[in-house]
């Protein structure tokens, strides 16, 4: 979080004119309301937000291949090159082109990296990467593979170099990306973990909602087409961003694709449409999301530009509190405990 508390009353004084008594009774009130699935930072925040008070102030992660998955952008990691393909040449209606796989390991995982074109040339040409060398990748980005594992992708800002400084020991039998997640506390959170959470979402940041990405490349395109890949067809990216609170902290929210899609209830397809009839306001407007609560599993990454940790939602499912808390009191009178 950006604020504390007495900063939060202090800035909604500010825009409001409230005094702080008044302020802080709205936030003892919305803790209550909300019934302890909010911590009191949290419920501050919801506060400001509905007297019109924007508190969000707007402001060289290195993973190990275990948690790198599918949807992420700014990869930064140190591998060991265990394999490389022959170079393949294709020819599509708007060209020829080439690609070269490479599969990276470290001491966690392996994963797949293709090399494009020009690109192809880093392994081609005499002196280039070969198989054994390790080496730094540094603002790659991943998507899914067709077997729905996570691939690398460089893309225009990406870059793989040799890097002789670090050593890397590749066990022989190198498990798979992990699949776990540890049920945890926002308070308790670490860097490049798997966590489950139960959480309120607390604010909806209004951006845009759908990118249209290079379905090779999966670059995003900044026209209909790729200038790479001029005959692949665009894919949609639907992204929600969001604020979540757990009742112990509050943390920003990153929800891609089919994550995003059970956020919203919505396909990424009826988004792209209604957003072509109505705008976006229109369904920033009409969703009733924010209050609700969620279980969440997620990876804990570093946002670099903020410094601080977010959350890339893998997996969303809603919650439905009420129904919840008369199963428990139905499994309280049943054992014979008073729950008046």
């Amino acid at each position: 979080m950006n604020l504390d508390e007495n900063q939060i009353i202090k800035e909604i004084q500010t825009k409001t004119g409230k005094d702080a008594a008044e302020i802080m009774k709205l936030i003892e009130d919305k803790e209550l309301e909300f019934s302890g699935m909010v911590s009191r930072i949290g419920a501050a925040y919801i506060v400001g937000r509905e007297l019109g008070v924007d508190l969000i102030k707007p402001a060289a992660n290195v993973l190990k291949i275990k948690n790198i998955v599918a949807e992420l952008s700014r990869v930064n990691f140190f591998g060991k090159i265990i394999q490389i393909s022959q170079v393949r040449e294709f020819e599509t209606e708007r060209g020829k082109g080439k690609v070269v796989n490479l599969v990276l390991a470290d001491e966690t995982g392996t994963i797949r990296l293709p090399l494009w074109n020009e690109n192809v040339d880093l392994v081609a040409k005499e002196g280039g990467l070969k198989a054994g060398d390790i080496v730094e990748i540094t603002n790659a980005y991943t998507r899914k593979d067709n077997f729905g594992r996570a691939e690398l992708q460089l893309g225009k800002y990406g870059a793989i170099k040799r890097n002789s400084d670090v050593k890397i020991d590749v066990v022989s039998e190198v498990p798979a990306q992990s699949d776990n997640y540890k049920d945890m506390t926002l308070d308790n959170v670490s860097e490049n973990t798997f966590v489950s959470i139960r959480a309120t979402i607390l604010q909806l940041f209004e951006r845009k909602m759908i990118y249209r990405t290079c379905s090779v490349c999966k670059d995003k395109l900044e026209g209909m087409l790729c200038p790479k890949h001029k005959d692949a067809k665009p894919d949609k990216l639907l992204v929600v961003s969001a604020m979540v609170d757990d009742g112990y902290a509050s943390m920003n929210a990153a929800f891609f694709r089919e994550a995003a899609e059970n956020l919203l209830g919505k396909s990424t397809e009826e988004i792209d449409e209604a957003i072509m009839i109505s705008g976006e306001r229109a369904i920033w407007n009409n969703l009733n999301i924010v209050g609700k609560t969620y279980n969440i599993q997620a990876l804990v990454r570093r946002n670099e530009m903020m410094n601080r940790l977010e959350l890339a939602v893998h997996k969303v499912k809603a919650i439905n509190v009420s129904s919840e808390c008369n199963a428990l009191l139905s499994e309280l009178k049943a054992a014979g405990v008073s729950v008046q």
